[in-house]
């Protein structure tokens, strides 16, 4: 009995685990489907939306760096790519001109319009269906279960 039972439990974290992972890869599809309608990549994607809801301020190199989790050199050469193209442009701080702050064109802006018609939902969400209490629920869940992959990651 007591073997079925963990049998049972070990089917149903499997099953949940699966469907994490379909979910994933549905989700990467509609951001390369949404990517490809913008000609832009994935991390420009990224990088256009963290610009957009910091506002008129945009953010520091090292901000940015941070928030996507690359290195200096690989934020710098993304960046180059992205003011080439006409989405972002570099600033030097007011306070400290030493610091660059990216800021988001008004072509990476018209992007995320079409995108975002507000500054809160999107025009195709993938969770338009879900209650806000809903979603703090599945982020709440989503960081707990991060929180213990990293912490079993770091072991191997």
């Amino acid at each position: 009995m007591e073997k079925d039972n963990q049998n049972n439990k070990l089917e149903n974290d499997l099953d949940i685990l699966k469907e994490i992972f379909i979910v994933l890869k549905l989700t990467n599809k509609y951001y390369r489907i949404l990517c490809q309608k913008f000609n832009i990549t994935e991390m420009q994607f990224e990088v256009l939306y963290l610009l957009h809801i910091s506002g008129d301020n945009g953010l520091k190199m090292s901000e940015l760096g941070y928030k996507l989790e690359m290195a200096r050199s690989g934020v710098t050469l993304l960046v180059d790519k992205m003011a080439l193209a006409g989405l972002v442009k570099r600033r030097a701080d007011v306070e400290d001109r030493r610091i660059i702050k990216v800021m988001i064109t008004e072509k990476g802006n018209e992007i995320m319009k079409e995108i975002f018609p507000s500054d809160e939902i999107f025009k195709v969400s993938s969770l338009d269906f879900m209650q806000q209490d809903e979603k703090e629920l599945l982020c709440k869940l989503i960081i707990k279960t991060k929180e213990k992959l990293v912490s079993k990651v770091s072991m191997v």
